[in-house]
Order: C-alpha cells, then sequence, then structure tokens
C-alpha cells in the first residue's frame, strides 16, 4: 500500500547539527563521544526505541547493507525517545538511562551497526528531521537528504542498495548530477494487530492503554492519531 501524502519533514541536512557529539555505541559494542556523522559520504539513518514492537522484529535489517560492495557510507542506528513506554520499558529521561535502553537494545538484538544515542537535554537528532522509530533516511555525500521512509521493511533496504549503487556509479563518472529527493510512502501491509498487542504487552501493561481504547480516530498504521 502507497500513502500519497509527502511528510513534513523538518532540517534537511546533517549540517544543521553543528558537528555536536553524541554517545555512540560502536560496532564492536565499545562507547565512544564524538560527531558521528562523518562527511563526504552518503549516511544512513534509522531511528529507533526498544519499545518499538517493529524496531525489535526489523533491528538487524539495516545490517546487511555493511556488507554490500556501494562504496564508502554511514549505517547507523539513532536511538530516540520510547515510542510506547512501559513498566518493564520506561520513557528515558536521563542521558544514562538512555544510553541503557539503547545498550540493552544493541545486545538483545545483536545489532553490529553502530548505534546513536540521541540527545535528551539539547535539541534532539529525531526532532531536528521530525522522524519517529522506525523511519529511515539517507543523506548524499554532502549531507543533504535524497529518500525517507516512515516505516523500515525489507523492500525500502532493497531500495536504499539501489541507490547506494547508484550514487557509487555516480560519483565515478565525470559530470554526474545530483539525485532529486525519493519518498518511500509505503504503509505496514502485513499489520497484525494481534501480534502488535502482544508486542506492546512486553513494555509493560500501561503501554497499550491507549491502543485499546477503541473510540478513539486511528490513523493509518491502526493507532490514534
Amino acid at each position: 500500500m502507497v500513502e500519497n501524502v509527502m511528510p513534513e519533514l523538518g532540517i534537511t541536512e546533517l549540517a544543521e547539527l553543528g558537528g555536536r557529539a553524541f554517545t555512540v555505541l560502536e560496532s564492536d559494542g565499545t562507547m565512544s563521544v564524538r560527531d558521528p556523522f562523518p562527511t563526504g559520504q552518503p549516511t544512513v539513518l534509522s531511528f529507533v526505541s526498544y519499545s518499538c514492537p517493529y524496531c525489535r522484529s526489523g533491528a538487524t535489517l539495516l545490517d546487511e547493507l555493511q556488507s554490500i560492495e556501494t562504496g564508502r557510507r554511514l549505517v547507523a542506528s539513532v536511538y530516540t525517545e520510547e515510542a510506547h513506554p512501559g513498566e518493564n520499558i520506561p520513557q528515558t529521561h536521563s542521558s544514562d538511562a538512555r544510553i541503557a535502553n539503547a545498550r540493552r537494545y544493541k545486545d538483545d538484538f545483536a545489532v553490529k551497526r553502530p548505534i546513536i544515542v540521541d540527545s535528551v537535554t539539547q535539541p534532539s537528532i529525531s526532532r531536528t528531521f521530525q522522524a519517529g522509530p522506525n523511519s529511515v533516511m539517507l543523506f548524499d555525500g554532502d549531507g543533504v537528504i535524497q529518500f525517507y521512509s516512515k516505516w523500515l521493511t525489507l523492500d525500502v533496504v532493497r531500495m536504499i542498495e539501489h541507490l547506494l549503487q547508484s550514487s557509487a556509479r555516480t560519483d565515478r563518472s565525470a559530470g554526474g548530477t545530483p539525485r532529486s529527493f525519493e519518498f518511500a510512502g509505503i504503509l505496514k501491509s502485513n499489520y497484525d494487530a494481534e501480534w502488535y498487542l502482544a508486542e506492546l504487552m512486553k513494555n509493560g501493561p500501561s503501554s497499550v492503554i491507549d491502543v485499546l481504547d477503541l473510540s478513539s480516530p486511528r490513523d493509518s498504521k491502526g493507532l490514534i492519531k
């Protein structure tokens, strides 16, 4: 299913983050504090939180991009505020709590790519780009957004793989022209309410209270608007 509404994105360039330092859980599991966005190479960013069922089920989808020969690029995830906090996975109101949840996510699902822990006190990456958990963006070598999807699915990973390969070919060619922005308006066609509620219950009972309020208007995901 394809959604016809183009999202209203926030800032569309990585440069707007101003070279800020963030806590990063590196690919090998070590932790560092640095500017995680190198210049001059494409960057793939997904946004994740442990309490998002789709972020759990698709935790390793982007990892395969690291083994595909598409030239130099960064593939990473931004760990942001909890999508559906509950008693077992509470909202993160401190940097230490968010780092702990990000570490738990990386370890429990054997995530190989770096995880950038989003800021709790300063303007966050997710709010800068108006990106929620399970969304994904591709930036070109100049740090300008080229692709955005609200959902990270296997089909979306294939789209990104194609764009990265195309970018590598363009970079090797003289006089290449920039690609235009692309939006994947893909909705979850395999939405399973029973599975989703069962996954939310793992977060704790309070995470499903609003979802079970069937009198409220729903969005395209079946969730309360």
